[in-house]
């Protein structure tokens, strides 16, 4: 199962063109990408550039990718698994600098606001499933 979500900033001043591709497998494992493009010049932009339509700046990227992936995991599994050693485990790798940094998938919503899409560790089946989450809380 295959689909394409497209997202379309009407702003004159934020001009983006988002392709956000979902590929299922019968494993049940999803596959992602992320596309942003400048409708009006046709270029592919660049995370910096996505940070800088979201008005996040690099400083604060860094400082909070983490712990939205985090939010993110907990979510999924709920603190009163925490004293588990595959909880700790895949959570400590869910925020590692190994999915979580400035090369990692991600996209203004259509508010404007910065969505990120990493892998996150699991629990059972895979040990990993990409989602998409929201950068701030």
């Amino acid at each position: 199962k295959e689909f394409i979500q497209f997202i379309l900033h009407a702003e004159p001043e934020k001009p983006v063109l988002v392709l956000l591709t979902h590929s299922s497998y019968p494993n049940d494992c999803a596959y992602h990408q992320v596309y942003c493009f400048d409708r009006i010049t046709g270029t592919r932009l660049t995370n910096a550039q996505i940070l800088d339509l979201c008005g996040v700046t690099q400083a604060e990227f860094e400082a909070g990718a983490a712990d939205a992936s985090e939010r993110c995991f907990r979510s999924i599994y709920p603190d009163t698994m925490g004293d588990d050693a595959l909880w700790q485990e895949q959570l400590e790798w869910t925020r590692s600098a190994e999915n979580v940094n400035a090369d990692m998938m991600m996209y203004p919503d259509e508010n404007g606001k910065l969505m990120l899409l990493s892998p996150i560790g699991s629990l059972a089946g895979a040990s990993y499933y990409e989602h998409s989450y929201p950068f701030a809380a």
